[in-house]
């Protein structure tokens, strides 16, 4: 049973750090490639530098529900989300970004034991979002028309835990086993977190 191997549970600070990363990213990614109008975004300081977050009501219960839910996941096993996907579609539904944050890399990061204050974490999340703020610089100008979407990777036993908990039914969410992945494209990785890359873009 999933409960039987229950982990102690993660540091709050930990999960707390994880899911304001990922929040800032969401509304950073979205803002430089232009999906939403410039005018619902408004400037934010975190770290020391400023950052675009969304005022637009709907966007906002979106990527709320989405960390609200990822939280949750944290909070049972800060290990169970391994990968968190951001994939802009065209109006046929086909992918023309993904970006990949490797949620792993960022956990080795962040439970680092020498790392007392966060002030490893915090400067290397600083650096980031400054290389989100420039990612026009190295990517084609996206078409009009843009969708996205939000996916997880997690390993089996969360999806089963899922399928069981009703609060997660209430959102909807598909199971992909295996993933298809589109060959060929550009990759741009963003922001290095030693030793391997924390998120990678993928543009077709």
């Amino acid at each position: 049973m999933f409960y039987s191997e229950r982990k102690e549970p993660p540091n709050p600070e930990h999960v707390k750090i994880l899911l304001e990363f990922l929040e800032v990213t969401f509304n950073s990614i979205l803002y430089s490639r232009k999906l939403y109008p410039d005018e619902i975004f408004s400037k934010k300081k975190i770290y020391g530098i400023s950052v675009k977050t969304s005022r637009y009501p709907g966007l906002n219960k979106y990527i709320k529900c989405i960390l609200t839910y990822i939280e949750d996941f944290l909070k049972e096993d800060i290990d169970s989300v391994k990968k968190v996907n951001i994939v802009i579609q065209n109006d046929k539904k086909v992918p023309v970004e993904k970006f990949v944050i490797q949620m792993d890399i960022l956990q080795q990061m962040i439970l680092q034991k020498t790392d007392f204050y966060f002030e490893k974490i915090e400067d290397s999340i600083k650096k980031l979002l400054l290389s989100l703020a420039t990612i026009d610089n190295y990517l084609q100008p996206l078409p009009s028309n843009l969708t996205f979407t939000i996916s997880l990777a997690t390993n089996l036993k969360k999806n089963e835990f899922l399928a069981k908990n009703f609060k997660f039914q209430d959102f909807p969410w598909k199971m992909h086993k295996n993933p298809r992945v589109k060959k060929g494209g550009k990759i741009l990785p963003m922001n290095k977190f030693e030793p391997v890359y924390c998120i990678s873009c993928y543009s077709n």
